[in-house]
């Protein structure tokens, strides 16, 4: 390997940093490129894999630092060499006559639900997949708002085992993730498992005949059954919409609707809007509304962590689609630099009792965190004194999802648009009554309040063994499962993002992509041996959960992210993974056969 001048850049305020090249380093990589790509030949994917050594050395200069085996693992499946990445295969010959009487039933048709389909396909594993929704794609139907998009960079926002995919934009537009899920939908050949507008009301465990029956009923009202060997929810947490509980709603004479449902046909030029919640989809929501909206009011409960990204809006252009697709290995290290890129975040994630014994908040990357999204909210409103007191949270930094600014703090500088932190009393028919009698005035009232995450596969009712429900399992504080995926008294039942499954750093497709693997990987080996069933044991289950809490405890979830959706109504954390990803990884890249309990 060739030896350059590498130097540490500091990025939001040195909370975090990035390996930099010196800039004779980077004319030296940039003369070797156009010498390489100069010949034809040489273009295109690579052939062959890396080996761990140079994976390794690469890593370090990529980071800085060395890497134990856990992150070596996850390094090597982030690359992606190999054609279909994180596939279950069967030990042998597909067992055609063990598969005649089993069906996978796999619930929802969004992230999660393709990639679960695609693999069932290879596999040829008999699967029926139930969406509710009258198309496919989950989230990216259903929220169709303007300005709707990911909030993470495209090379993140993908799978591995579909590769070069041609992105417009670095952050991509809901239709264009929307279009991404149909071409895998149409390259794999999964739509003809689909049936859409069919919601799951009820699924009920059949222990002599080891099944799960599933009703649902369709958009007629008719109740339609399904049955499968195997159940997989991949319904996720952003799927039930949480209306406010505002009294008088009802009595609005203007229109109200909420972002999850939005209706393409809504028109707001001239009107006065107001707008309820400013995470990340009312951020995202409200620049684009006050362009034409008569005025709109941005009815503000907490102030958000905004940051801005330079590349939010940016095209990919031609350019640098040509390089993804001819320089070999671009396309593979251009998505680890993105995922391990965000592996720091973990560090400002901890709670250091000697750095706040010392005057500090949280811990040193957290603080200056901090302090350079103070900054920027200086630099944006810090000259409008009730803007800018009113725009600086009093919790830590990633106590709270992070919110990118997709010209928020522009917008609120607009003369048509005001901020209102005023308690809201109730919706009277002419707009919002504030605490102290004010009402403001509205024709049109749109509810961004997010999603009810803590309510896991609502609003259907699961029934495990001996009629026991998710519900009365988990009635103490809320939905756990192990390892985000499984759960005792629920045979044949997984879940893709469960409780706790989020992990510290990643994108959300890589990680369905190891989840269904894991799921797979045990689906396999019950076809294989014949079980009827299996069931994660009671006692692995227990001392998993206890062994989290241990761990959350350690982190600032709990004591600075009350009253947002990483904290469930108990107090408690039911979205996040406490541990280091990598971690997390290393127990979720195979299960292990021993903590299940396997019925013949």
């Amino acid at each position: 390997m060739v030896d350059l001048d590498i130097t540490l850049a500091p990025v939001r305020g040195g909370a975090f940093f990035l390996q930099a090249l010196a800039p004779e380093g980077e004319q030296l990589v940039q003369r070797k490129a156009v010498e390489f790509l100069s010949d034809p030949a040489r273009r295109g994917p690579a052939p062959a894999e890396l080996a761990d050594e140079e994976i390794r050395d690469l890593v370090r200069v990529l980071s800085g630092e060395e890497i134990d085996e856990t992150m070596l693992a996850m390094a090597r499946e982030e690359l992606a060499f190999e054609d279909f990445p994180r596939e279950t295969t069967w030990t042998g010959e597909r067992p055609a006559e063990a598969l005649q009487d089993f069906r996978v039933i796999v619930v929802g048709a969004g992230v999660s639900g393709i990639a679960m389909g695609i693999k069932l396909q290879r596999l040829g594993i008999p699967f029926t997949i139930i969406e509710r929704l009258d198309d496919i794609t989950g989230t990216w139907h259903r929220n169709r708002y303007p300005d709707v998009r990911v909030d993470t960079n495209c090379f993140l926002y993908q799978f591995k085992f579909e590769k070069r995919y041609p992105w417009p934009e670095f952050f991509p537009r809901g239709r264009d993730v929307k279009r991404y899920l149909e071409h895998l939908v149409d390259k794999y050949g999964i739509a003809e498992h689909v049936v859409l507008g069919q919601e799951v009301v009820d699924a009920a465990w059949n222990e002599q005949d080891a099944a799960w029956e599933v009703e649902a009923v369709d958009a007629h009202g008719a109740t339609v059954r399904h049955r499968g060997q195997v159940l997989v929810s991949a319904s996720g947490v952003f799927s039930t919409p949480r209306w406010p509980d505002i009294p008088g709603m009802e009595t609005f004479a203007g229109r109200v609707l909420h972002t999850a449902d939005w209706d393409t046909q809504l028109e707001w030029t001239g009107l006065r809007v107001g707008v309820i919640g400013n995470g990340s989809t009312g951020t995202q929501l409200m620049p684009r509304l006050a362009q034409s909206a008569a005025h709109v009011t941005a009815f503000q409960r907490t102030p958000q962590w905004i940051i801005n990204s330079p590349l939010l809006g940016a095209k990919i252009t031609p350019e640098l689609q040509w390089l993804i697709d001819a320089m070999p290995y671009y396309w593979n290290w251009a998505g680890f630099v993105q995922f391990f890129g965000t592996a720091q975040t973990q560090m400002a994630q901890i709670i250091d009792k000697d750095w706040q014994a010392a005057g500090g908040l949280i811990n040193e990357r957290n603080d200056r965190l901090r302090e350079a999204l103070v900054d920027y909210v200086e630099s944006k409103v810090g000259h409008v004194p009730h803007l800018r007191d009113h725009s600086i949270p009093d919790y830590a930094p990633l106590a709270r999802r992070l919110v990118i600014d997709n010209g928020w703090f522009d917008a609120l500088l607009r003369s048509n648009v005001s901020l209102e932190v005023s308690s809201i009393e109730e919706i009277v028919p002419e707009g919002v009554r504030l605490v102290g009698g004010e009402v403001v005035p509205l024709d049109v009232l749109i509810l961004a309040t997010g999603f009810h995450v803590s309510r896991y596969f609502h609003p259907a009712t699961y029934r495990g063994r001996d009629g026991l429900t998710l519900d009365e399992a988990w009635s103490g504080d809320g939905a756990r499962a192990y390892l985000g995926l499984t759960m005792p008294g629920f045979p044949n039942f997984y879940s893709l993002y469960g409780p706790n499954a989020t992990p510290r750093f990643g994108g959300f497709p890589q990680w369905v992509d190891v989840w269904s693997r894991y799921i797979l990987d045990l689906v396999v080996e019950q076809v294989e041996t014949g079980a009827r069933s299996v069931e994660v044991r009671r006692d692995v289950f227990d001392d998993y959960n206890a062994r989290m809490d241990r761990a959350t405890a350690a982190l600032l979830w709990e004591s600075e992210g009350q009253g947002s959706y990483f904290v469930n109504e108990h107090g408690r954390s039911g979205l996040q993974m406490p541990w280091e990803a990598n971690l997390y990884h290393s127990w979720v890249r195979a299960p292990d056969r021993a903590d299940f309990s396997w019925s013949d």
